[in-house]
C-alpha cells in the first residue's frame, strides 16, 4: 500500500528471490494501476520468484503494457520501463519473452508521452489493416490529445484519418 501513496518517490524496486507469488504480483499490479501512484517507479525486478505464475505475471504486464485498446493504453502505467521476471520458473516462455521485449524497447524512453507513443504504435500496428478502408476502433474522444500527440510524433496522418473516419460522430 505504501507504493500507492502520493508521497512515494521510489524509482527502483528490487524484490529478487523474495518469495513473491501470484498474490503479491497481483497486489503490485493493482498498485501500479492506481491513479494515486506518483509517476516515479521506472524499474521493477522480481527475478527468481518461483511462485509467480502466468497469472501474476500477466497481471503485472497488463498493468504496465496493456495495449488491447486505446482506453487501456491511456489508463495503464506509463512510467515503468523495465520489468525483470528472469528466473521465475513458473512463468511461461511467451510471457517472459513479452516482458523482456517490453523492457528492451523502453530503456531509452524519457517521458510518459514516449511510453504512450510506443504503446499506441503497437496498438495501431496490431489493429490497422494495411490497404483496408475499414479501421474499427471506438474510444472516448477525451483521448484525442494522446492520439494527436502520437500522430504528430510519428507523422502518420493516414492513421489519424482512419481513426477519425471510424468515429461515428454527428
Amino acid at each position: 500500500q505504501s507504493i500507492q501513496s502520493s508521497q512515494c518517490r521510489l524509482e527502483v524496486l528490487g524484490l529478487d528471490n523474495a518469495q513473491v507469488g501470484d498474490y503479491g504480483a497481483m497486489h503490485l499490479a493493482e498498485a501500479l494501476s492506481s491513479t494515486t501512484m506518483q509517476p516515479s517507479l521506472h524499474t521493477l525486478s522480481l527475478q527468481s520468484n518461483t511462485d509467480i505464475t502466468d497469472k501474476g505475471a500477466s497481471s503485472l504486464l497488463n498493468a504496465i503494457y496493456n495495449s488491447s485498446s486505446l482506453n487501456a493504453i491511456i489508463e495503464s502505467n506509463h512510467i515503468l520501463r523495465a520489468i525483470n521476471l528472469q528466473g521465475c520458473t513458473s512463468v511461461s516462455t511467451p510471457i517472459l519473452t513479452m516482458a523482456e521485449k517490453f523492457s528492451s524497447q523502453c530503456p531509452n524512453l524519457k517521458s510518459s508521452k514516449d511510453v504512450i507513443r510506443l504503446k499506441m504504435s503497437k496498438y495501431l500496428k496490431d489493429n490497422l489493416c494495411i490497404g483496408s478502408t475499414e479501421f474499427d476502433v471506438s474510444f472516448n474522444v477525451e483521448l484525442m490529445p494522446y492520439v494527436l500527440s502520437f500522430v504528430g510524433a510519428s507523422g502518420s496522418y493516414h492513421h489519424l484519418y482512419q481513426i477519425l473516419k471510424s468515429w461515428n460522430m454527428p
